[in-house]
């Protein structure tokens, strides 16, 4: 997954469950900052790749609650 689908897919997660960044970190047991990393924009030295297991438990959480 490339940067910018890896930030739309993080933010459509987070506006479907109508979470904030703390909100949603603290649901995938991670830290405000790993998220923000996830996150971050084009150039950004802080821009992390998504482990495909985190997208797999996010993706989860979205069917479940849609249910």
């Amino acid at each position: 997954m490339d940067e910018g689908s890896q930030q739309a897919f993080l933010r459509h997660a987070m506006k479907t469950l109508g979470m904030t960044y703390d909100e949603f970190a603290s649901r995938l047991h991670i830290s405000r900052k790993t998220l923000e990393n996830w996150l971050a924009g084009n150039g950004s030295g802080s821009f992390r790749k998504m482990p495909d297991m985190a997208r797999a438990f996010i993706e989860e959480i979205l069917r479940n609650t849609h249910r």
